[in-house]
């Protein structure tokens, strides 16, 4: 059975159209269920999509958890698992081989769910899978990452290319790939987990409220010896942004909010120690202004949120919130 989880915060609408996408594949996993967690939105969400469901007829597979507090990404998904595994939903308890983490901004093209089942199904060492993810136009968004390291930070600070190539092994991201490939993570807006992974090893770690949650839980999957694999035939379209303003085409116009940092800061201090916390951010705080002076020498401005360098100097080391 495969389980699907969708952590809605204040998108009932989005979510309803995800719901929608899903309807149309039960013809061939019509054992398929679907548990909404609406993260205490309260501005009517829960009653949107409770109301939804019930119109649209979709009761028999899908149901509304009301989340009694906004505890993140992971806490929603937490509380939408023991709703499910324990039977706290009006679907009853649900005993699932697979559970899919899906965004409410997203919603399945035409046999993804048939792709990404018949891969894991047929390939027992992967424990963790992406879907291929794409933009509204059927163009590619780059779902597979290299786990962070200073590597990557200090790419990503110097954003040059020829250094970027250097060190292609550690840079962020996948190039675009058509055929399956063992990756190190793959993003939380469309992520697959063997349930058997869940039981073994526990799930999402709370203490991210969101961002860098996924991230987290692959490099736990990893170093337990866990294989992640990303599957580009398994297509989901990812609104990007619109569930939580960090991604997309706006990005680049809001500062990043406050608990991005947080989590940032968590996953670095979490799984490689402060010292390399500390070495992450100096080196980022150096070598980000040369970066840009580079980038505006090529007439290549970057498109970062707005106050990024000062932000996170200023969370890292005044104890302020952007």
């Amino acid at each position: 059975m495969l389980l699907v989880i969708i952590v809605n915060y204040r998108t009932p609408l989005l979510a309803m159209d995800c719901l929608r996408s899903l309807a149309g594949e039960l013809a061939d996993h019509p054992d398929m269920r679907v548990v909404v967690v609406d993260n205490d939105s309260q501005d009517g969400s829960a009653d949107i999509i409770a109301r939804g469901i019930a119109e649209e007829g979709f009761g028999a597979w899908s149901a509304l958890a009301r989340s009694p507090r906004n505890g993140g990404f992971a806490y929603g998904n937490n509380y939408g698992l023991a709703a499910a595994i324990d039977g706290g939903s009006p679907l009853g308890a649900i005993a699932p081989e697979y559970v899919w983490l899906l965004n409410p901004d997203t919603y399945v093209r035409p046999g993804a769910v048939a792709e990404i089942v018949r891969f894991l199904d047929s390939h027992p060492s992967v424990g963790i899978a992406g879907t291929g993810v794409e933009n509204e136009d059927g163009s590619v968004w780059l779902s597979a990452f290299h786990f962070p390291t200073v590597w990557s930070e200090i790419d990503h600070a110097l954003a040059f290319g020829p250094f970027t190539r250097l060190i292609s092994r550690y840079a962020a991201l996948y190039p675009p790939s058509d055929a399956p490939r063992r990756v190190e993570w793959v993003s939380g807006a469309s992520l697959l987990i063997r349930y058997d992974v869940i039981r073994e090893h526990g799930f999402l770690d709370e203490g991210y409220f969101m961002y860098y949650e996924e991230t987290d839980y692959c490099l736990a999957a990893a170093r337990a010896g866990i294989e992640c694999w990303q599957v580009p035939s398994s297509r989901v379209v990812h609104l990007l942004g619109k569930a939580s303003g960090v991604t997309g085409a706006e990005a680049h116009v809001r500062r990043r909010p406050h608990y991005w940092f947080a989590s940032r800061e968590r996953y670095y201090r979490k799984n490689h120690g402060a010292a390399y916390w500390h070495m992450v951010n100096v080196l980022w705080c150096a070598l980000y202004p040369l970066g840009t002076f580079g980038r505006w020498l090529r007439r290549n401005p970057r498109r970062d949120p707005p106050h990024l360098w000062w932000d996170l100097f200023r969370y890292g080391y005044l104890g302020h919130r952007p």
